[in-house]
């Protein structure tokens, strides 16, 4: 090397930073999530395009509810790999009690990476039902059923939506009233849901007591 004479140039940039998983993943067991946040700073901002470090960051803040810095990490995942399924999750979560448009947003796209599924098709007849979009909400209710006929949630979220619609003519019988006249309902078409061989009914007879449906 030549030498100048002169003393050598500071480095300024930022040396790269790697946190420890073990002592990341030991402030999670603890619930040490502020503590966390605090220990992979200097990762991020030494490399803000680690997923690995926006995970952990977003996961820390979503267990410090600290949301709005949640969903930005995720966001910021979302930018860089738009097939992340974790981070696709974290923001359905996010947005699905009062942002249901960018929920659906979020869930549409993991329909198409996981089309088989049934949790993100019951997400989106959650989501249609809050928006009281309620024959969407049945298509996608029934759509999870068929794919995990078990599922408790999507049956009564097929009941719930069913109720809210007072119409039952797709099941071959119609009726229209009150809430407690529509489950009623729901009671005296018992031969059908019998015949499709589902578990809806028996759900139902434990979620309302039975004089409920008389």
């Amino acid at each position: 090397m030549h030498d100048t004479g002169k003393p050598p140039l500071a480095n300024t940039a930022i040396k790269p930073y790697a946190a420890d998983k073990n002592k990341v993943l030991d402030y999670f067991q603890n619930q040490q999530f502020e503590e966390a946040i605090d220990y992979l700073q200097p990762a991020f901002t030494a490399d803000s395009t680690n997923i690995t470090t926006l995970a952990w960051l977003g996961y820390a803040s979503y267990m410090n509810d600290e949301k709005p810095a949640a969903e930005k990490y995720y966001e910021h995942i979302f930018r860089l790999d738009t097939n992340n399924i974790s981070a696709l999750s974290y923001l359905v979560a996010l947005n699905k009690e009062d942002a249901h448009v960018i929920a659906m947003e979020y869930t549409t796209r993991l329909l198409a990476l996981q089309p088989g599924k049934a949790f993100w098709w019951r997400t989106m007849g959650e989501l249609f039902r809050r928006t009281n979009e309620l024959d969407s909400a049945v298509a996608y209710y029934y759509h999870a059923h068929a794919l995990a006929p078990t599922d408790s949630k999507a049956i009564v979220g097929l009941g719930d939506a069913l109720i809210d619609k007072k119409s039952y003519r797709e099941h071959g019988c119609s009726y229209t009233g009150t809430r407690a006249k529509s489950a009623q309902f729901i009671y005296l078409c018992s031969s059908w849901w019998a015949l499709q061989k589902s578990p809806i009914l028996t759900i139902y007879t434990f979620r309302y007591p039975l004089e409920w449906f008389l």
